[in-house]
């Protein structure tokens, strides 16, 4: 029997406008069956094609354990003339008391154009109060290097075993840290690969009683 393959909607288009407007629409039309939660405000950033349905079914699992706002962004900077769309949705999962439906918010966006430029404004004017900010890059960085963005991030996730310059990029990662004044923490995926070696590692240098 072949496996059946889950779909993620984008949600509700919404003009940039009315994005705030929308949600909290959202919210009133669901008040006692639903409460919002969120910890952390995480940014994806992608450039492949497909990218927003992919990264929306990620989110779906994260938000099974971590709350969050979630600001998903697919990303054609090739396009030829500048253009946003937007829409919001929402994950959300019972409580373990049983009794309500715990939600994160999704914001998703499609930036055609020279994007990055448009990057820290859309991100900016969309980020949940004070919360720490996340930001997963899966695409190559690029220069230069906008502080305006990355003076703000807390955490910036990221997996070095897809770069083709590895030298050219740590420069530039390094280059986001002293911009946000060695604040950010550093989270590279391709070292998650190495646990297990790590641990084997590790172990040759136990204490014989230890075993």
């Amino acid at each position: 029997m072949p496996a059946v393959s889950e779909t993620y909607s984008l949600g509700l288009p919404v003009e940039l406008g009315r994005i705030d407007k929308e949600l909290k629409k959202l919210w009133a039309q669901s008040e006692g069956a639903m409460t919002r939660a969120s910890l952390v405000n995480l940014a994806v950033y992608s450039e492949e094609p497909g990218s927003l349905e992919k990264n929306t079914q990620l989110i779906a699992r994260i938000t099974e354990n971590h709350a969050c706002r979630a600001i998903v962004i697919g990303a054609d900077c090739a396009a030829q003339k500048d253009h946003v769309e937007a829409w919001i949705s929402a994950h959300c999962h019972v409580s373990r008391a049983g009794s309500k439906q715990i939600c994160s918010e999704q914001i998703s966006f499609r930036l055609e154009g020279p994007c990055t430029k448009l990057l820290p404004s859309i991100v900016f004017s969309h980020l949940d109060s004070d919360l720490p900010f996340y930001l997963w890059w899966q695409s190559d960085f690029h220069e230069p290097m906008d502080p305006q963005l990355w003076a703000w991030v807390d955490r910036v996730i990221y997996d070095s075993q897809t770069w083709k310059d590895f030298s050219g990029q740590m420069r530039l990662v390094e280059c986001a840290q002293q911009e946000a004044k060695q604040r950010i923490v550093l989270c590279d995926l391709n070292w998650t690969r190495l646990d297990k070696i790590r641990l084997a590692l590790a172990q040759f240098f136990d204490h014989p009683a230890s075993h």
